[in-house]
């Protein structure tokens, strides 16, 4: 399931043109580091779905409501540690405090 859910969350990138960063966490398959929030992601009938809360919303969905707040938070990591992008996410990937 890991392989589809991939190239499911490959697909949404493209087709929504998604520019968040959405990493896997290598230490549990379903949950991926989506901006600056590791998040469970679960494949329903062709759908990718971000666990939130009580419920689920549709990966394109929460990305589109979400990307600027997203954004602007990795944007803070950066400035506040003075590092790159990919320094951020490695971090937040490790679960350290930035």
């Amino acid at each position: 399931m890991g392989n589809q859910l991939d190239q499911r969350i490959d697909q949404v990138i493209k087709t929504n043109n998604i520019t968040v960063p959405i990493i896997q966490d290598q230490a549990n398959q379903n949950m991926y580091l989506i901006g600056d929030t590791k998040l469970p992601l679960d494949l329903k009938q062709d759908n990718v779905l971000v666990r939130v809360g009580g419920g689920s919303e549709m990966l394109d969905t929460y990305a589109d409501r979400y990307h600027r707040t997203i954004e602007r938070n990795l944007v803070h990591h950066m400035i506040d540690s003075s590092q790159s992008l990919e320094w951020v996410t490695d971090e937040l990937m490790e679960g350290r405090k930035i």
